[in-house]
């Protein structure tokens, strides 16, 4: 993930917030490849089914549908 991407992320999902100091340690900790591989999993999990953990099934049926 790039520092411009998570910089855009941030200003559509908190605008006004500044973020420098925020954006600055959410890059750092994102250039690790399985820090950044954990936090895009948590999302596509909420939509792949086949990607949902049996302990979770409670959590993950309550979850909005798209």
């Amino acid at each position: 993930m790039t520092p411009a991407f998570i910089e855009g992320l941030w200003r559509d999902w908190s605008p006004g917030h500044a973020a420098a100091e925020d954006v600055a340690w959410a890059v750092q900790c994102l250039s690790e490849p399985s820090n950044a591989a954990a936090a895009i999993g948590y999302y596509r999990a909420l939509l792949d089914v086949s990607r949902h953990v049996p302990a979770y099934a409670e959590q993950q049926a309550a979850r909005p549908r798209p």
